[in-house]
């Protein structure tokens, strides 16, 4: 779906300066609304707040929740939206050192299509593409995502609309904009994440529903094991959960014709949108 204007921004212009854009210095959350509503909100409040201070970005909340407040005001106008955060260390002098931790906000409204009532299958490969190792920044949704812009440029989106990636070391990490979970009979497993990888939201909401999805652990995954489960599928916070159809390697295709789990968190999720 090609991407429309903002229908609201703060602030209407970046200056060249600013450390987001000349450094990656910042993080960033993507929120789904819902006829004013947001999605998951406190989820992705405490993410901000606590991998800001993983960064050493200081984040004043009584600034956050104003520009959350506004921002809500004009998702209104629109049935289904997606509000965008950004943080980013104050500019500083020219170098990668700072002298200011504080955070500069940012933030943008932009309508999306409704989530659909049942959740679409994709197709999908897996990238080229690897994650580098950093423990330092794993889990974070910083605003370094040159990998995953990579990633992306591989295939068209209209083939495979999500690509597995794995990391330096051949491990299954997650999509390039979705986390990921495999079904072995009545146990979900789901990359673990200290190497690298972004800790989803989406992604924490499913752990915590285990009367829906049944116990869920988190553990390193092969690629070899991804391709024997019983079912596979993403999960995003502004997408939803999306069932995995088939999975194209190197070495072929592998299918996979169940979709239990994923169509009842879906069911769960919608739910509670609407």
């Amino acid at each position: 779906m090609p991407k429309s204007e903002p229908i609201w921004r703060w602030p209407r212009s970046v200056g060249i300066d600013n450390r987001g854009l000349n450094y990656g210095d910042g993080l960033f959350e993507t929120i789904l609304v819902s006829a004013g509503r947001p999605w998951l909100m406190d989820h992705h409040l405490q993410r901000l707040l606590r991998d800001a201070g993983r960064l050493d970005i200081e984040v004043d909340e009584r600034s956050l929740l104003a520009l959350l407040d506004e921002a809500l005001e004009h998702a209104g106008t629109e049935p289904w939206c997606v509000l965008k955060l950004v943080a980013t260390r104050a500019a500083s002098a020219r170098g990668y050192g700072y002298t200011d931790n504080r955070a500069e906000l940012l933030a943008s409204l932009s309508a999306v299509a409704p989530w659909p009532d049942v959740p679409e299958p994709v197709n999908c490969r897996v990238a080229h593409t690897r994650l580098s190792l950093q423990p330092i920044l794993a889990g974070i949704k910083h605003l370094n995502r040159l990998e995953q812009v990579l990633a992306r440029a591989e295939e068209d989106p209209a083939r495979y609309p999500e690509l597995v990636m794995l990391d330096a070391e051949g491990r299954v990490v997650e999509g390039v904009m979705s986390n990921l979970f495999a079904r072995f009979g009545d146990e979900l497993v789901t990359p673990e994440l200290s190497r690298c990888g972004v800790a989803g939201v989406c992604r924490r909401a499913v752990m915590e529903l285990s009367p829906v999805a049944g116990s869920v652990l988190q553990r390193d995954l092969s690629l070899d094991e991804l391709l024997s489960a019983d079912e596979v599928f993403f999960t995003n916070s502004v997408r939803g959960v999306r069932p995995v159809v088939q999975i194209d390697t190197e070495r072929g295709a592998t299918r996979y014709d169940s979709t239990e789990a994923a169509l009842r968190l879906h069911e769960r999720f919608r739910g509670s949108l609407c």
